[in-house]
């Protein structure tokens, strides 16, 4: 296993979480400054129910686990179906997409902004699958 990648990725699966809570921190001022939950934007309060059904989603498969990586990590099984971070990547950063577009209004910015989070999902996804494990005849990859 890579372990500097491997590191790299898990620090940055924080990326999504931290995403999560500034857009919900976005819905929470715009709820105190137009004094009612019903005058918050009607895209954060559906993005704030789809990120609860995700954050269920990951804690049902955090419990009921459907497939381990095939190797050790520091001497135990871990989860690998569906990976924490795959959940997270994919259900919050195209979401990040839609806010950066709606939300900024600066053209060159907000195109810059969506190519690093392709970038960064492109990279979230498909580096984990370079780890390589060589088990006398056989690389998982």
């Amino acid at each position: 296993v890579h372990w500097y990648l491997y590191v790299l990725t898990d620090w940055l699966g924080l990326l999504p979480v931290g995403i999560c809570l500034g857009l919900a921190g976005l819905g929470l001022v715009q709820s105190i400054r137009r004094r009612s939950l019903r005058k918050v934007d009607l895209n954060l309060l559906a993005l704030g129910g789809f990120y609860l059904l995700v954050m269920g989603a990951y804690l049902f498969f955090e419990k009921h686990v459907v497939n381990y990586r095939p190797v050790l990590i520091a001497q135990k099984l871990e989860v690998s179906y569906p990976s924490s971070t795959t959940l997270l990547v994919l259900c919050v950063m195209p979401t990040t997409m839609l806010q950066v577009h709606r939300r900024m209004q600066h053209r060159l910015l907000r195109r810059v902004l969506q190519t690093i989070i392709v970038l960064f999902m492109l990279f979230m996804l498909f580096v984990p699958f370079k780890f390589s494990v060589d088990t006398s005849t056989t690389t998982f990859v």
